[in-house]
């Protein structure tokens, strides 16, 4: 796992919003079936994030995503998902998922988000990569993941 950073949203009043999340390397995202038969990965497609392309246009790995320490007005909080912002569920794995909506709740039972002053989260990012011998030799290889939070008032 990468280094953590902590995300925060802090509004002058109550409000309720919704981070878009954005995997602007998309085409590039490895998939399950891409991981070798042994490997340890246990994310789903719609959790890894694409870090770019080698010079022979392969995809290079993925990136995800570890949601933790999530604070609701600095009471804990947990992590609610959408696809679409109408219906929303609780992100029990504490994984990213990448191209929808999180935003956060008080109880995990909520079924939608909780109206908030300040929220916070900790995001740990893990990356994944193919062995060596799938890259192309003698060659340097950038790895370019980028991902975009958008807020969305709800």
């Amino acid at each position: 796992m990468g280094s953590s950073v902590t995300l925060g949203l802090n509004c002058d009043a109550a409000s309720n919003v919704a981070l878009q999340v954005t995997d602007n390397r998309a085409s590039s995202a490895i998939t399950n079936a891409d991981f070798p038969a042994n490997s340890p990965s246990n994310m789903a497609d719609s959790e890894l994030f694409g870090l770019g392309k080698d010079s022979a246009s392969n995809n290079i790995g993925a990136l995800g995503f570890m949601l933790t320490d999530v604070k609701l007005d600095s009471a804990s909080a947990y992590i609610m998902q959408s696809t679409d912002k109408s219906t929303w569920t609780t992100l029990e794995s504490g994984i990213l998922q990448n191209n929808g909506y999180i935003s956060v709740a008080a109880t995990s039972s909520a079924t939608s988000p909780s109206s908030f002053t300040t929220a916070s989260v900790t995001l740990t990012p893990g990356i994944t990569l193919f062995e060596a011998s799938r890259y192309p030799s003698g060659e340097e290889t950038t790895l370019d993941g980028s991902v975009t939070f958008t807020v969305n008032y709800l």
